[in-house]
């Protein structure tokens, strides 16, 4: 049976978002609206949409902005984008560079774009009976859409970023020995997620490097690395956003993946692992499964949790820490909060009194050394 599809409108005009709203609705499918840039990329993720009309209108060149993070993801990587323009505006060019799908000059009736809506949406056979539908009854059919394949591997203009490859070699994490504090946290988090591997991966700008790791298979273990060609966790950098996924060889995107075949990589969920100082994601702290799984809400937290760990000794170990002593207390703070919400969420099961007043004590203590430390 075919879904209804839903329309997302990224407009700041809302008498032109009344205006489209009413055509699409004609056409049997669902409405969403975004008035602005930071709003859109909200209600992406929440409402999931089918298809996304963009105005070329948004201030401070926000359009393109929004058509480059959308194709940063997984997500919202395949999702069909129109822009539409007013007579004399944008360039259409600049607009399918960074990967919009179509680029409509809006006329009255709203035909054109309601037809360039429908092209998009044959291309995908959920929603093959609601897009046949026209506002013109005479108009023919358009013709299916023929896609091209989904990219293998993450925007390089992210990936090679040279501010992210600066803070990576400031960081100076890569192709270093093994850390016995990083190697314990992947331990705990295999066994308290039971799962078969887990990496904290460190993406370069044509590979990864397993700054630790357990359970990979040969001959990647051994080596410590692998090409992005075998990588998810480029897509965590890509979007700086966590992956969860409970099939990888369901998912659009990542099916085509050399890691599904070679590393046995089936269920996948990925949290970024940032540079503390300026953000930037570097890599990633994953739970890999070679079963399809899905992941439970406690099971995430936990593994935001043992990625925040990381994240501060990473931070430890790099060379940005050695000139700072606050920064170096706010990355202890960290490590101890996160690993007393673990404590706290594992002991929830098992109440005891004098658990959460440690574990309160734990708290309190760490919150103060990160507070007091960033105020300086």
């Amino acid at each position: 049976m075919s879904k209804t599809a839903k329309i997302l409108i990224v407009d700041p005009d809302h008498t032109a978002v009344l205006q489209m709203a009413g055509a699409f609705r004609q056409n049997g499918w669902d409405v969403v609206a975004a008035g602005d840039a930071v709003l859109a990329q909200s209600v992406i993720r929440k409402e999931n949409p089918s298809a996304i009309v963009l105005s070329s209108q948004l201030p401070g060149g926000g359009a393109v902005l929004v058509v480059k993070r959308i194709r940063t993801s997984i997500y919202t990587l395949a999702t069909p984008i129109v822009v539409v323009t007013k007579p004399g505006g944008a360039r259409k060019e600049e607009f399918l560079a960074v990967g919009a799908n179509d680029f409509i000059v809006k006329d009255p009736d709203m035909r054109g774009l309601c037809d360039a809506l429908r092209r998009q949406l044959r291309g995908d056979p959920q929603f093959a009976s609601t897009a046949v539908t026209s506002v013109s009854a005479a108009a023919a059919p358009a013709p299916a859409l023929v896609r091209a394949p989904l990219p293998v591997f993450a925007p390089r203009e992210i990936v090679a970023n040279p501010e992210r490859l600066s803070a990576l070699a400031e960081a100076g994490v890569l192709d270093t020995e093994p850390d016995q504090l990083l190697d314990l946290i992947t331990g705990i988090a295999a066994t308290l997620l039971s799962v078969s591997t887990v990496l904290l991966s460190i993406i370069d700008k044509d590979h990864e490097f397993f700054k630790s790791q357990i359970g990979v298979l040969e001959p990647w273990a051994t080596a410590r690395q692998a090409p992005l060609s075998h990588s998810f966790c480029q897509w965590v950098v890509s979007a700086n956003e966590i992956i969860v996924v409970e099939d990888t060889r369901e998912q659009p995107v990542l099916q085509s993946n050399l890691a599904i075949r070679d590393m046995n990589v089936i269920a996948y969920a990925g949290v970024p692992i940032r540079s503390m100082d300026a953000g930037l994601p570097l890599g990633s702290f994953a739970a890999i499964n070679s079963k399809p799984r899905t992941w439970t809400e406690p099971e995430l937290a936990h593994l935001q949790n043992l990625a925040g760990m990381a994240e501060a000794v990473v931070f430890l170990e790099s060379k940005v820490s050695a000139h700072s002593s606050a920064a170096r207390s706010v990355a202890q703070g960290v490590i101890i909060q996160n690993a007393a919400q673990i404590l706290r969420r594992i002991a929830s099961s098992t109440p005891r009194p004098e658990q959460n007043a440690l574990l309160e004590i734990i708290e309190t203590q760490a919150r103060g050394i990160v507070e007091v430390k960033r105020a300086r």
